[in-house]
């Protein structure tokens, strides 16, 4: 009987600390932690967290893969493994655990009903019961209810009817008997379906506790909200925390214990969201469907209760504030250098899943020319790591997936930028498993190939580099069109109409608007601009205007002076306290408002002017 086994491959180190990978032909169990857990000898694994789950040492399904299937020589399986342990050192991303919260607000017209749903569930649910109709003493009786989505559930804002001030109210007991309805009871409960509103009840008390017509504004914060049978609410908004009684299993399904991983998070010192204006840079916001980003007084936050991890709004991001943090973008490049060069000229992006199926499928079979690598969402690629793939030798990418991974536009954008550029038929493609083998039978072309390192601070800067490197080495002019390119262009300035203030340069975090200070001139970085208006809105002259589209042309520098101002020097000492143009504007604002008695004055620094102030004085 054949017995089959499974390679493995491990990744530890020799005895003189050198890193060695070992093959070795043993069985494995799936469901259970990977053999070479626990021996504290083994750095990385080949394998796959499904079959392999609750191991303690990494497991790379890019090494397992690429050893079984694809073409790679020894020194080249061990590069790829060095490059996967670095990885998963470099990985890193807070982790918290959140507790199962029961609360639950209940809506009943009916207080038996009411009752009755509190009876049944008050043991497991922590239960907030409202009224909408009719009154109960156990239970508030809300009015003019509106109900509001929040990031944690629902906010309810409504009106409880207060008849019985307790704070004035001693009990003296002059109100229950003059009452003909007997609606107040004991227990200062004031039956307002009985009442007939003849107020001498109103008149008898001493301390004017009582007012029929008394409401109070509640709000309740809440996870859930649960309608019983016979409540319609007007205006229901969008959202799934809202129940009926007949969704009572799918309530209770909502409830447990959870860890929340912040794999997804936005760095406000480069987004290009303005809190101030409410303008500028949205797309991730226009990305998520799940209500995750969203706006705060501090900027652009992610609600790591909402998100599903889907990364759209990380794909979607220009600057690189939103990132992945299972392979952000530092990741990528780093993995990208540190890959065995010329091993393949096809590379093939896929998460862990669609990887294992493939593998599963095709063992047996060697792949020339490929390099697999397992990347957790294709969703969080970006136009810059495409082309970082293609400028490291790729000459052909494939994104495998199962058609989940909204990429038209940042693949249309690369093959564009590459037919023109390189020549090279749509370089990159999303593909399903089944056209795989076909296409890897084909040898693809080498990509362009960029040795030199290009800037890392950033992902607006990277792809900045590369576009312009990629210009550089084929010589020819690119074009970046409205439209196809939207987060690609200039700025147009009205330099009669520019003071050179430099609010602007508060808005742009990324660098595509700079200032020389010596020169006294506003430069613009055409590259490093996102178009996403937020100079323009926080300019106090609306002297900026974005201009989509853009032309990179080889060997030249793409930066351009807007506006040049003239120093205003003091005439008493000389230093410099502004520009000519901020002077004249000023000075233009006081005359409307008959402000200016001495012109002169203005031509003079803060200090020298106090001086001359005083000096007038003292002569008068």
């Amino acid at each position: 009987m054949t017995v089959s086994t499974f390679r493995h491959y491990l990744l530890t180190l020799d005895e003189n600390s050198q890193p060695l990978l070992e093959r070795q032909e043993t069985g494995l169990q799936p469901g259970r932690p990977h053999p070479a857990s626990g021996s504290g000898q083994v750095l990385l694994a080949g394998g796959f967290s499904a079959i392999s789950p609750g191991s303690d040492l990494p497991l790379s399904p890019t090494l397992q893969i690429n050893g079984d299937l694809g073409s790679l020589d020894e020194q080249q399986i061990t590069a790829l493994a060095l490059a996967e342990l670095q990885r998963h050192h470099n990985t890193g991303y807070r982790s918290t655990s959140r507790e199962a919260d029961n609360r639950v607000c209940v809506l009943a017209a009916d207080a038996g009903a009411l009752r009755h749903f509190i009876d049944t569930y008050g043991g497991v649910l922590t239960i907030h019961p409202l009224l909408v109709a009719g009154s109960d003493p156990d239970f508030t009786t809300a009015t003019e209810l509106t109900i509001t989505p929040t990031t944690r559930g629902v906010r309810l804002d409504f009106l409880e009817r207060v008849p019985v001030d307790r704070e004035r109210c001693t009990y003296c007991g002059s109100c229950g008997p003059v009452c003909p309805r007997q609606c107040l009871s004991p227990t200062l409960f004031l039956d307002l379906e009985r009442c007939d509103f003849c107020n001498l009840c109103v008149r008898a008390c001493p301390h004017q506790a009582i007012d029929l017509h008394g409401v109070r504004q509640q709000r309740m914060e809440i996870p859930a909200l649960l309608l019983l049978d016979g409540v319609n609410v007007d205006e229901r908004p969008e959202t799934d925390r809202i129940y009926h009684e007949r969704q009572i299993e799918r309530l209770f399904a909502s409830i447990f214990t959870c860890r929340i991983e912040e794999v997804i998070t936005c760095d406000n010192r480069i987004c290009q969201y303005s809190v101030r204006t409410g303008k500028g840079c949205d797309r991730c916001l226009a990305a998520c469907r799940h209500g995750a980003v969203i706006r705060t007084r501090a900027g652009i936050r992610i609600d790591q209760d909402q998100c599903v991890e889907c990364a759209l709004c990380v794909g979607a991001c220009p600057t690189g504030a939103l990132q992945y943090h299972r392979f952000d973008d530092h990741g990528f490049l780093d993995l990208l250098a540190t890959l065995p060069q010329g091993a393949a000229t096809t590379l093939v992006l896929a998460a862990e899943a669609d990887l294992h199926h493939f593998w599963w499928h095709h063992q047996g079979h060697c792949f020339a020319d490929t390099l697999f690598l397992e990347f957790p969402r294709l969703a969080a690629l970006h136009l810059m790591h495409l082309l970082a793939t293609v400028a490291a030798g790729f000459g052909r990418v494939l994104l495998l997936d199962n058609g989940s991974a909204p990429l038209l536009e940042q693949v249309d954008q690369a093959n564009r930028i590459c037919a023109h550029l390189t020549g090279l038929d749509r370089p990159v493609r999303q593909v399903r498993a089944g056209e795989l083998p076909r296409l890897l039978a084909q040898r693809a072309p080498a990509g362009i190939h960029l040795p030199d390192h290009v800037d890392r601070s950033g992902r607006r800067k990277t792809l900045a580099a590369l576009l312009e490197r990629m210009v550089d080495a084929t010589g020819r002019p690119l074009v970046l069109e409205d439209g196809l390119f939207p987060a690609f262009g200039t700025l147009r300035c009205a330099p009669d109409r520019c003071t050179l203030c430099l609010a602007c340069l508060g808005d742009c975090r990324i660098g595509g608007l700079q200032a020389d200070r010596e020169r006294f001139v506003l430069r613009h970085q055409p590259l490093l601009c996102v178009q996403c208006g937020a100079c323009s809105a926080t300019c106090p002259e609306d002297a900026l205007v974005p201009d989509p589209g853009l032309e990179i042309v080889p060997d030249r520098s793409q930066a351009v002076d807007l506006a040049r101002a003239e120093p205003m020097l003091c005439r008493q000492c000389g230093r410099m306290f502004g520009t000519r143009q901020s002077h004249d504007r000023v000075l233009r604002l006081l005359q409307a408002h008959n402000l200016v008695t001495d012109e002169e004055l203005y031509e003079y620094c803060e200090t020298c002017r106090v001086v001359r102030i005083y000096e007038g004085a003292g002569h008068e």
